[in-house]
């Protein structure tokens, strides 16, 4: 049973606890999906409430104060706890948070999700299109799919490889920005106007060695899947990142060219990232969806 729009409604100590975790306005606003200024409403409201300081300006940015920080520990232990507990409470229905890009989510996620679980009315499945694990709850049963590996939110999750994906840079075969003869070094590729794909720590997938730009100061878009950046490259008639099996047709038609570059960019890891869980269905799930993609992207 499937829910993509079904939120419920934080409080202002859990509002906290995301600025808390992120110690940015910007960067909570985003998680939640609302804007900076209500995340500061919410936190000064808090504020009046508890009678202390969380929140001061430094070189023209917000951040947490120093009560701020040890009420923020403070907090998130709680509200793990009371999320662990609100699970249990109502463990006859188990709900599985699902996160992932629109792509993943259609091609390997839903198809790869076992029919009996499907079926199930006390299973609740909520889909989330994302490509960052930024959104994720404590305590919460929870499937990403994608490229987050490096997340400091999965070291106490399981982890499973789906597949390693080389990716290039590509152009319409008719651009006029890109020369094709030219072997591009990794400085000369910064200055390139083009689309640019990041992972779920929302850092850009260009990265040779390792090594990644701090930033992409001639970047044309910012997208967080290989297929819409194909698609918005081809549309505005620009370079983008992507990989090889989203542009393999499209190459062999002559409408788009892979830009030569040395060394090669690194190849990228999709995996499925899963909650430790002792729930069998749970478990019997992420391994289905892991299974499911191995298959798919084993045919690309």
């Amino acid at each position: 049973m499937f829910d993509k729009t079904r939120k419920a409604a934080l409080s202002d100590r859990e509002v906290f606890a995301v600025f808390f975790r992120s110690e940015s306005l910007a960067k909570a606003a985003d998680t939640l999906g609302t804007y900076p200024s209500t995340i500061s409403r919410t936190i000064r409201a808090l504020e009046v409430q508890l009678k202390i300081k969380l929140m001061e300006k430094i070189d023209g940015r917000v951040f947490p104060t120093q009560e701020a920080m040890i009420y923020g520990k403070f907090i998130e232990k709680k509200i793990e706890e009371i999320r662990r507990f609100e699970f249990n409470l109502s463990h006859s229905i188990l709900e599985i948070d699902i996160i992932a890009t629109e792509w993943l989510l259609n091609n390997v996620a839903i198809p790869g999700i076992p029919k009996n679980v499907k079926e199930n009315l006390d299973i609740r499945i909520n889909l989330s299109s994302s490509a960052s694990l930024n959104s994720i709850k404590p305590g919460k049963p929870t499937i990403f799919i994608g490229s987050s590996r490096e997340n400091k939110k999965t070291h106490d999750m399981l982890l499973k490889n789906i597949s390693i994906v080389n990716i290039g840079i590509f152009s319409p075969s008719n651009c006029s920005i890109v020369d094709f003869n030219k072997i591009y070094t990794p400085i000369e590729i910064s200055k390139i106007p083009l689309i640019d794909v990041v992972d779920g720590n929302t850092c850009s997938l260009i990265k040779f060695s390792g090594e990644a730009f701090d930033k992409l100061p001639n970047a044309l878009g910012i997208v967080d899947a290989f297929h819409t950046a194909f698609e918005e490259g081809m549309t505005r008639g620009c370079p983008f990142v992507s990989s090889e099996c989203v542009v393999r047709d499209a190459v062999s038609k002559n409408l788009c060219t892979e830009v030569k570059i040395s060394p090669s960019l690194d190849p990228v890891y999709i995996d499925v990232i899963f909650s430790k869980s002792e729930n069998r269905i749970f478990m019997e799930t992420a391994r289905s969806i892991h299974e499911y993609g191995k298959i798919l992207f084993s045919h690309k």
